[in-house]
């Protein structure tokens, strides 16, 4: 005989759901993105990194992992490995979670598509031993500074987690507040609609003017919102039009451009990128 006895527990869990990661490996292979995300590079110079530059005499304070012991054993001085310092490329990604990146379904509208996206370019950037940065900008800029490794990797998932949208901070805003700690010459993703912000074209000019490659990854907010809505074949035409005119000012301005549809997989948009 089996009996079932009920009771209620008064206690509360969070749960944080982090954004699906998708594999963009060989997108960056195939795609015609230039080609100057090569990844940690090491130089010859001595520095943290992971391949061997040179002997020299220990110094109290070198950690005792960098011992050689075997040139110990050969002669009788205590002897340190040296590494090669690693250079790797600061990588910025720039997310917009304004209000409008709401327009779609659940599970299909811009701001959704938008942190998959940056989680999953920063899970490929970290891998590659790369550092990267993020900015959120909604109602305000919130901004996580270059860095490397698994803690930067979390650190970036649970920011993109806490994402909604709201507000309508221009890009320039961003760009002009964040202009100081870009490095120079860094590759930036904007990821971004740009419907509804003229100051998209004044802020891509400027980066692109100061070095920077910059590839604007840009979900259609127009075919989004026919995802929810009916829109009249002209009134969508004219949309169209209007959208494939501000990308082709951007990709004028010297950004890659990617037009990124409802039912496009990420590695399929990355391996659409072109100068229109």
């Amino acid at each position: 005989n089996l009996g079932v006895e009920e009771m209620y527990v008064d206690h509360h869990s969070d749960i944080v759901i982090f954004p699906q990661i998708k594999d963009i490996e060989e997108a960056f292979l195939r795609s015609r993105t230039p080609k100057m995300y090569t990844g940690a590079t090491t130089l010859r110079t001595p520095g943290q990194g992971s391949e061997f530059y040179s002997l020299r005499e220990y110094v109290p304070g070198d950690p005792f992992k960098n011992i050689n012991w075997k040139a110990f054993a050969r002669t009788g001085d205590l002897m340190v490995n040296e590494k090669c310092r690693d250079a790797v490329t600061d990588l910025y990604l720039l997310l917009d979670s304004r209000d409008l990146a709401r327009i779609g379904t659940v599970l299909k509208n811009p701001l959704e598509m938008g942190t998959v996206s940056a989680a999953s370019l920063a899970a490929f950037f970290l891998k590659r031993r790369d550092s990267v940065a993020l900015a959120i900008y909604d109602e305000k800029l919130s901004y996580l500074p270059p860095d490397t490794g698994d803690k930067q990797y979390f650190k970036i998932l649970s920011a993109l987690a806490g994402v909604r949208p709201q507000g309508a901070m221009p890009l320039q805003a961003v760009t002009n507040s964040l202009s100081g700690r870009f490095s120079r010459g860094s590759p930036v993703f904007i990821i971004s609609s740009c419907e509804g912000d003229g100051t998209v074209p004044a802020a891509v000019r400027d980066l692109v003017g100061r070095g920077h490659e910059v590839t604007v990854l840009s979900p259609s907010s127009v075919d989004f919102e026919r995802l929810v809505s009916r829109i009249p074949r002209m009134s969508y035409e004219v949309l169209k039009l209007e959208r494939q005119n501000r990308l082709t000012t951007l990709a004028g301005s010297g950004a890659q451009v990617i037009d990124w549809m409802p039912d496009m997989d990420l590695s399929q948009a990355l391996m659409q990128v072109r100068g229109y």
